[in-house]
């Protein structure tokens, strides 16, 4: 025999003279425990900031070829767009380097001068903050590095 309360969605069985309920609307919440666990995915990119890791030559390199060209590698990805002029060059008054070509390939950007740096000359690259990834954040201050050619 069966019957049903109105209140509440359980149900009664009546077997004999031993009564079953049998709860049959949506269990009861438990709380339960989820846990995220955060595997490094060998990519630099899930850093939080966007920032310049290396350079070639290195910051304040000394005895670098004339003909070098300059790559910089940043955290993460480089937006293309956002790197003309948002790179300036200091050099000697002497020196003839009159414009710098850029290229980007993912998280790297390589300079190329129109013309070899002067021997035993000190040059200084300023790497503004509007430079940014893809994802639009800006780098969070400018970064300088410079080296002495041989």
């Amino acid at each position: 025999m069966f019957f049903k309360s109105k209140k509440s969605l359980s149900y009664f069985l009546l077997f004999g003279s031993v009564l079953f309920s049998i709860q049959c609307g949506p269990p009861k919440p438990e709380p339960y425990l989820l846990g995220l666990l955060a595997l490094p995915s060998g990519s630099s990119d899930t850093s939080a900031t966007f920032k310049v890791e290396t350079t070639n030559p290195a910051k304040d390199e000394t005895a670098v070829p004339t003909n070098v060209n300059i790559t910089i590698t940043f955290s993460k990805n480089v937006d293309q767009s956002s790197v003309a002029g948002n790179i300036t060059l200091t050099q000697p008054a002497s020196n003839r380097i009159t414009s710098l070509s850029a290229s980007t390939n993912n998280k790297i950007v390589t300079l190329r001068p129109n013309t070899t740096f002067d021997p035993q000359s000190t040059y200084t690259f300023t790497l503004k903050t509007g430079i940014k990834d893809t994802t639009g954040t800006a780098l969070t201050e400018a970064y300088t590095f410079g080296f002495t050619t041989q």
